[in-house]
């Protein structure tokens, strides 16, 4: 008797099926192809840092660059710095993080959908676009500078946390809201039977039920943090940190050997917070149930009011960010608007640059992926 997984011989022993010949080699092709491409661009540029890591400026192999890099004052603050940036950033993101994912997935507000519109701003630009954004700004010259002249200094700790904790939000929103898609109604409603308040079901339920969730989020955040280099250049100032350490030792003064050792510095908390995330993600995903009930979004003006001014001013200032940075006549991601403005006596008349600057202006990549993210947005 012939089954869908093989031929029955006999009670309790199944012939499996053969396999092809040019399904064995189909196997191996998506085996062999993935794994060569992981050894060639990331096994073997690791073990290359590993090697220059441990050849010493004599051509031997030995451990003096690290003991070299741990008596270097430098390098010592700069991992400081990067921790307590890296932290810090984590603690803002993942604040931030919860606030929009509980509002998108647990209050009916009407405007849920261009929060997540722009929230994929930041997901559709390089990191160091918040960067160049704080500077058009608030830099020396920037636009709040030039009107108020407070002299706002933006550059080094503050700017570098603000730019890693815009860019890093969207990331820790998309798994927070994933854990609280997890939670069961049911729970929700043994809790109003038993006469819980709304903040003892947040307290007791939501929050463990998302714990895991919220622990991924800030280790995923974490290394984000840690490891870009792109922010750190562009706003970073004086305030080093180990990506820029990295850049200072290898371009600057051409020293491969303490440049690598930084870059296995840099390399241990990443792997770390990489493993702590991996388990937080299975004991989250893991341990639900099939038959659960989703929760169902409600309102409540006394929580979604103060909720939505939080959420609201985040994406007015991602939105103030990427825009100023893309409408400026400097940078890598310029818009020439379909109009330029002219001077006639004392006032500013604004002219149509004609259907040419109409078309570029359409065309350019943000006003497309603006486009094609909003219909994705108002799709979901």
């Amino acid at each position: 008797m012939s089954t869908a997984t093989g031929t029955v011989l006999y009670p309790g022993v199944t012939k499996k099926p053969k396999v092809g010949a040019g399904e064995r080699l189909l196997i191996f092709a998506c085996v062999a192809v993935p794994l060569l491409g992981l050894l060639l661009f990331f096994g073997y540029p690791l073990a290359m840092v590993a090697f220059k890591s441990m050849t010493q400026p004599d051509g031997n192999i030995g451990f003096g660059n690290y003991l070299k890099v741990l008596s270097s004052p430098g390098i010592i603050t700069a991992v400081q710095n990067s921790l307590v940036m890296a932290t810090m950033t984590t603690v803002l993101s993942v604040s931030f993080g919860f606030a929009i994912a509980y509002m998108l997935e647990r209050t009916a507000v009407r405007t849920r959908r261009i929060v997540q519109l722009v929230l994929i701003l930041p997901l559709l630009a390089p990191s160091l676009v918040q960067g160049l954004g704080l500077i058009f700004l608030l830099g020396r010259n920037g636009v709040v500078n030039n009107l108020t002249g407070w002299g706002i200094e933006i550059y080094g700790f503050p700017g570098l946390v603000i730019a890693n904790t815009m860019y890093a939000v969207p990331q820790a929103v998309l798994i927070i809201r994933a854990a609280l898609r997890q939670s069961d109604a049911r729970h929700y409603e043994a809790a109003m039977m038993l006469g819980a308040s709304r903040w003892q079901q947040f307290r007791d339920i939501t929050l463990p039920n998302s714990k895991f969730g919220l622990l991924s989020a800030g280790f995923v955040v974490f290394t984000i943090a840690i490891t870009d280099f792109g922010n750190a250049a562009v706003i970073g100032g004086n305030y080093n940190v180990l990506a820029t350490e990295i850049y200072a030792q290898v371009v600057g003064q051409m020293n491969f050997g303490m440049g690598a050792v930084v870059g296995m510095l840099l390399l241990l908390p990443t792997v770390v917070a990489v493993y702590i995330e991996r388990v937080a993600s299975q004991q989250q995903f893991g341990g639900t149930s099939e038959s659960s009930i989703q929760v169902e979004p409600e309102k409540f003006p006394g929580r979604d009011w103060p909720l939505g001014a939080v959420v609201w001013t985040f994406c007015l200032s991602v939105s103030a960010l990427c825009f100023t940075q893309a409408l400026s006549n400097s940078g890598p991601m310029i818009i020439r608007l379909p109009w330029q403005t002219t001077t006639s006596g004392s006032a500013a008349v604004i002219r149509p640059c004609g259907p040419l600057s109409l078309c570029r202006f359409l065309q350019h990549p943000l006003v497309c992926s603006f486009c094609s993210s909003s219909r994705s947005a108002s799709v979901m």
